[in-house]
């Protein structure tokens, strides 16, 4: 039941003092909704490029809390924020983490214990630290049977282990529990088993590791909850403003979702079909960020068989489970987000499987709900998968596969789109770089108008675009280094 306080408390609580005065089930959404307004508006006005993390924010995206956590955690002192003159950096950093530990982050929530524990333990004892972990554990919702096993997820066992050996105490710790096994036998929310059946034993020291691995997906595995689908859409709107029609047939579709399965992010299968370097890549991965769902992806390019996307049958000396199960097991969630790129330029044959053809079977509900692993030889559900093909000519796409997608038309970037463009770009690259895009080397204001020249006039296309961009930025850290100190 969610905890909603009223109007007295709400308006005299220290927003900033939340993560270490109250536990996370006794918040409400109130209350993380009143802090989380505050951190993105003081973020909005102390630094403009935040934008695009503070978008994906806005839309309960907890990655995106993560990150703009760690940014304002270089920030020596805060002003004016959240109610409160000035505050430490630390407790903004700690703020963003309990926002994402609420829009349902396992990763913050384990940040959170680690935090707190840090605040609340003056001397460096490691037996008392052992015990404060095992409390806080019991505050936060730890994918874990019992309250020390959080040691394990937090992965500081060795280094607690360490100290007590070296103060001459035997550690009382409880037995590993290896934090995927746990999250799968034990998700603290909506789940459902994929494997449907236990794959046999095996003496095959090969087929043995892989049983083993993926044994675990009989057992229960999460199934994540989405964002407000009218949230995720003006977010996306933000990045891509050309793609209105396209974003509002996604924003359709999972509020139809939402209505008949409830806040579980799940799509339909969706072709998404465009001329070559219109921005579907990007769309998707975006889609991916702001909703909080991990993606993976296959390039159907140039492949010849269906091996990648259908694993190996046991026997093989390669054999390897399906793509989609890799998926699921990777991120230990029933419902990814899985993409087949250029999926109308994939060949094979009917010797060696298309990629099409397997996909078929994947994408009908009716075949979906027990699709034989080759590998593993049991059924398996991929029915909660949100499965998303692209496509530069649907002519060239299977006519089955066609009737079992959800077709979407994804049109060119504007002229005036050059700014958001650019924005996005500079994003991704700051992205790949694990930083700020106010890091990156700053591109000359005679570089950015012949760009946009170019693009505005036709000389561009966004794919192009982007790799000027990267090489100008490339260019710019060059003339940095080389520039005398």
């Amino acid at each position: 039941m969610t905890v909603k306080p009223d109007v007295e408390e709400l308006d005299s609580v220290d927003l900033l003092s939340l993560w270490r005065t109250r536990p996370i089930a006794k918040l409400g959404e109130e209350l993380v909704g009143r802090l989380g307004a505050a951190l993105i508006a003081f973020g909005r006005t102390a630094n403009p490029e935040l934008e695009p993390v503070l978008l994906r924010a806005q839309v309960r995206d907890a990655f995106a809390w993560i990150e703009l956590g760690e940014i304002l955690r270089s920030t020596a002192w805060w002003d004016d924020c959240a109610g409160t003159r000035t505050a430490s950096s630390f407790d903004a950093h700690c703020s963003c983490l309990l926002v994402a530990a609420a829009n349902g982050s396992e990763w913050a929530s384990a940040m959170l214990v680690l935090r707190l524990a840090r605040h609340e333990l003056g001397a460096d004892d490691p037996i008392r630290r052992i015990e404060l972990l095992k409390a806080l554990a019991n505050r936060f919702s730890l994918p874990t049977v019992r309250p020390l096993a959080a040691l394990d997820y937090l992965g500081v066992r060795d280094h607690i282990e360490s100290e007590l050996r070296e103060r001459g105490v035997r550690p009382k710790v409880a037995p590993s529990e290896p934090a995927a096994r746990t999250e799968a036998a034990n998700p603290t929310g909506p789940s459902v088993a994929v494997l449907l059946e236990a794959p046999e034993p095996t003496t095959d020291r090969e087929m043995k590791t892989i049983v083993d691995r993926y044994g675990v997906l009989t057992r229960p595995v999460a199934l994540r909850q989405g964002p407000d689908p009218d949230a995720l859409a003006d977010g996306l709107l933000e990045a891509f403003p050309w793609a209105t029609g396209a974003i509002d047939d996604v924003r359709v579709e999972l509020h139809l979702a939402h209505r008949m399965a409830g806040p579980i992010f799940r799509l339909p299968p969706i072709l998404l079909v465009g001329d070559p370097g219109v921005g579907k890549s990007t769309f998707l991965r975006r889609l991916s960020q702001y909703s909080g769902i991990p993606s993976a992806t296959i390039l159907g390019a140039g492949v010849t068989d269906n091996r990648l996307l259908a694993g190996t049958a046991k026997g093989w000396s390669s054999a390897t489970p399906s793509f989609p199960l890799a998926a699921i097991r990777r991120h230990m969630l029933a419902n990814p987000i899985i993409v087949v790129e250029d999926v109308d330029r994939a060949g094979g044959s009917g010797r060696n499987g298309r990629i099409q053809d397997t996909l078929v079977s994947m994408l009908d509900p009716s075949t979906a709900s027990a699709w034989l692993d080759e590998c593993l030889q049991v059924p398996a559900d991929l029915t909660h998968i949100s499965w998303f093909l692209t496509a530069n000519r649907l002519d060239r796409v299977d006519p089955a596969v066609r009737a079992r997608c959800r077709i979407i038309h994804f049109p060119r970037p504007r002229p005036e789109d050059f700014e958001v463009l650019l924005a996005g770009m500079l994003d991704d690259l700051a992205n790949e770089y694990e930083t700020a895009v106010n890091v990156l080397p700053e591109l000359p204001g005679e570089v950015v108008d012949e760009m946009r020249s170019a693009f505005q006039t036709g000389r561009l296309q966004a794919r192009q675009l982007a790799g000027l961009v990267r090489r100008a930025v490339a260019l710019e850290a060059a003339a940095e280094r080389a520039a005398p100190h």
